[in-house]
């Protein structure tokens, strides 16, 4: 086994935060490239934000988690270290088209039946700021409108028919990572070749250099560019989403192993954009997230149960951090449950955006929770649903009531489980706990009508699936 990753000590109290804050705060006074004027006006700025999205990424994979594999992310480390790490965080499906949307709306995307299209009546993070004079912008993987392979010249089916100012990326969900038209769909049990330009704004790009490679060029250019602003940019990698693909380089350095060579482009891409950040003295006043849009593959998701697909917590739970120095505490952890739903919520109260009236957050502004400065959790209750929504997931407190399938045609198991003791969920405790079950199936099922779904019947099995 390798050696443990680098404690990422917790956060003790509101006092230790505070100090933190202030030593951040008289370092940035301090610093010799800024005068009093200018340290002054960039705080009154409000703070840019880089979401990076991983796609398919274990919670196994990252080397700042508790891993079994020898990948090292030194990089995407940098931000566990600068900012929070979010032991317990969760996207908002176990597959990257729902998750994807959830992450952009701050909303269960059980509210449009999981599809791969948000409905254009939903707001998108872009909508919000916007208004509050960012300059918004998507490099990489869009899967979120109605067109997934040429676009259809529909503006609602566009990243800038969205709330986005620029693009750069492929509208789909998978695409090889050398030829600039060639993706692919996933159909009757394949992977299938279709035609999925990459796009610079609306205009088709003829060629590009090594997807994940080129994704990292065009965000560090889009940095410098609008570097006098505050700006958002969603940067949503493949990596390391199938084909499995690696130039020499990547592939050299990890003795050929082509899902850790696509790994090391990826964080090598991080690393670019935290060092463009640096030189151009915007790392203080910058938000960088990097959360995964799902569990992995098999093996990658150590110690955790299941993968992809999957509603145990291999399929769901995934790496989450976040960093602000001008805004939350260096070298911090946060064990609180949360979901890709508070993401949005948590940027736009940064930002001081507004979020209207008529408008139903699903997710909340982790901010407080971030800082200590609050008790309790986010949320009391969190949930999952799949399809027909006879497969579900509800979270609360330590325990997880489960139900889904473990491989293609094989029934349902369901289980309940105390995750504080048993993250791997290998102790069904369905038996011994039969009234917490019953507890939080009704809760889902309130749930389900409260976001206007239809309740499938479901009835706990007598004795507990193994």
């Amino acid at each position: 086994m390798p050696d443990s990753p680098p404690p990422y000590p917790g956060i003790k109290s509101r006092r230790a935060v505070l100090k933190s804050l202030g030593r951040a705060a008289a370092a940035g006074l301090l610093a010799s490239h800024a005068t009093a004027a200018e340290e002054h006006a960039r705080r009154r700025r409000p703070p840019n934000v880089v979401l990076i999205v991983a796609d398919d990424l274990g919670y196994g994979e990252v080397s700042c988690y508790p891993q079994t594999k020898p990948i090292r992310t030194p990089n995407i480390d940098r931000i566990a270290r600068a900012g929070v790490r979010l032991t317990q965080g969760y996207s908002a499906d176990p597959m990257c088209w729902p998750s994807r949307g959830s992450l952009l709306t701050g909303r269960y995307h059980e509210r449009w039946r999981s599809s791969a299209r948000v409905p254009n009546d939903e707001r998108m993070i872009g909508r919000y700021l916007r208004p509050a004079g960012y300059t918004t912008g998507v490099i990489g993987k869009w899967h979120n409108t109605g067109s997934i392979g040429v676009w259809d010249g529909k503006p609602e089916n566009h990243p800038h028919g969205q709330g986005f100012d620029e693009f750069f990326g492929f509208l789909g969900g998978m695409h090889d990572y050398f030829d600039a038209d060639l993706g692919t769909h996933f159909k009757q049990g394949r992977n299938r070749p279709h035609e999925m330009p990459i796009y610079d704004g609306t205009e088709r790009v003829p060629e590009v250099a090594y997807l994940t490679d080129e994704f990292s060029d065009r965000a560090v250019a889009f940095i410098r560019r609008h570097r006098a602003e505050p700006f958002f940019l969603f940067l949503p990698y493949t990596a390391k989403h199938t084909p499995l693909q690696a130039p020499k380089t990547y592939l050299d350095r990890n003795d050929g192993d082509v899902n850790a060579a696509m790994i090391d482009a990826m964080d090598t891409g991080v690393g670019r954009v935290l060092d463009t950040l640096e030189a151009l003295g915007l790392t203080e006043n910058t938000m960088v997230w990097f959360v995964g849009d799902n569990g992995g593959w098999p093996d990658s998701n150590w110690p955790l149960r299941g993968k992809k697909g999957m509603l145990f917590e291999g399929g769901i739970r995934v790496p989450f951090l976040v960093a602000w120095p001008d805004g939350v505490p260096r070298e911090a952890t946060c064990d609180h449950p949360v979901q890709h739903i508070d993401v949005m919520p948590t940027i736009v109260a940064a930002a001081g955006a507004n979020v209207p009236e008529d408008r139903n957050l699903d997710g909340v502004n982790l901010l407080p929770f971030l800082r200590a400065e609050t008790d309790g959790p986010p949320h009391e209750v969190l949930f999952w649903c799949r399809h027909d929504a006879s497969r579900f997931a509800v979270r609360r407190g330590k325990w997880k009531l489960v139900r889904d399938v473990e491989a293609r045609g094989a029934p349902p198991v369901t289980g309940l489980f105390d995750l504080e003791n048993d993250a791997a969920e290998t102790r069904n405790l369905l038996d011994r706990h039969r009234p917490v079950a019953d507890d939080l199936l009704a809760r889902y099922t309130a749930w389900l009508k409260a976001i206007g779904r239809d309740v499938p019947a479901i009835d706990l099995p007598d004795a507990a699936a193994k």
